[in-house]
């Protein structure tokens, strides 16, 4: 792997099966996936690819249940750019730790 790019960590969403069932149930957008193995297989394919470029790329666990708290909280609704920030945001927090 090459030496990461402008020292970023990018965080990747990790869903378990059944949290990225719930997570199905609760988005307002459609992720394309028929199914969870296909999900983890394009996650881990760009994963794989951005640390091929030199990207610190790492998976961030997301309980699907918190993070729809999180938006209901906050009145935001569960779609891709929301989430991209709620991952952003727990990656975030798990650094300050």
């Amino acid at each position: 792997m090459q030496n990461n790019k402008k020292g970023a960590i990018i965080g990747i969403p990790y869903y378990t099966e059944a949290d990225w069932q719930i997570q199905c149930q609760n988005s307002v957008d459609y992720s394309g996936f028929k199914s969870y193995e296909e999900m983890r297989r394009h996650t881990e394919k760009l994963k794989e690819d951005m640390q091929a470029q030199g990207y610190n790329a790492v998976d961030v666990n997301i309980n699907a249940s918190e993070m729809q708290e999180h938006f209901e909280k906050n009145n935001l609704e569960n779609n891709s750019e929301n989430r991209g920030t709620y991952v952003a945001e727990l990656l975030r927090k798990r650094d300050e730790e």
